[in-house]
């Protein structure tokens, strides 16, 4: 068991969170739908990253079913971890698959620098095949096919994306802070309110 004042503590590996079945099955939703032109498709290639992008169809059935893997995820790094003041929250950013060519990577990074991505407050991803892996602290978590990385995404984690003797899959998607519901009175607020109640 790791130290829990180690920040590798928070960076957890699950093996085969995903069948094998799953993982073939979004390769192949990848390489049918990746020409197919509309605002959810992203291709980079610059100094920092090379890899293309796809936004899956929340609508879809299949996103549901692989939506409640990642939660049921998230909730068991929760207990393993013990960060019992995370918030509760079903919010969540699009599911999304990247492929990143041979050759193709993801220099070192953050997952959350500006206030467009603030509300991330875990990462999720999935290794739908085995090349590459993730650099966290300058060690490698290998590609295992299935296995879910989950960790939190702020500036205490760069990390790194590289790939092996042939193209890399991967799924992901952010688990986000829940937004404040309105009417609702929590913290600064609520302890005004009772200190003006005595």
């Amino acid at each position: 068991m790791t130290d829990p004042m180690d920040l590798k503590h928070y960076i957890r590996v699950y093996s085969k969170a995903f069948s094998d079945e799953i993982c073939d099955k979004l390769i192949d939703l990848y390489e049918k739908t990746k020409d197919i032109p509309h605002d959810e498709t992203l291709d980079f290639d610059d100094d920092h990253k090379k890899f293309n992008r796809i936004n899956l169809n929340r609508k879809e059935p299949f996103v549901a079913d692989i939506s409640k893997i990642f939660v049921e995820y998230f909730d068991k790094y929760y207990y393993d971890t013990g960060l019992k003041y995370l918030p509760v929250s079903s919010e969540y950013e699009p599911v999304r698959i990247k492929k990143y060519p041979v050759g193709g990577y993801f220099k070192e990074h953050i997952d959350i620098w500006d206030r467009d991505s603030e509300s991330r407050m875990l990462a999720g991803f999935v290794y739908l095949n085995e090349s590459g892996g993730t650099k966290f602290f300058g060690e490698l978590i290998p590609a295992e096919k299935g296995s879910l990385v989950i960790f939190p995404p702020h500036w205490l984690y760069p990390h790194e994306g590289v790939t092996g003797t042939e193209p890399k899959y991967f799924l992901g998607t952010y688990q986000l802070y829940p937004t404040p519901k309105e009417k609702e009175i929590t913290g600064r607020e609520k302890y005004e309110k009772d200190e003006k109640s005595t």
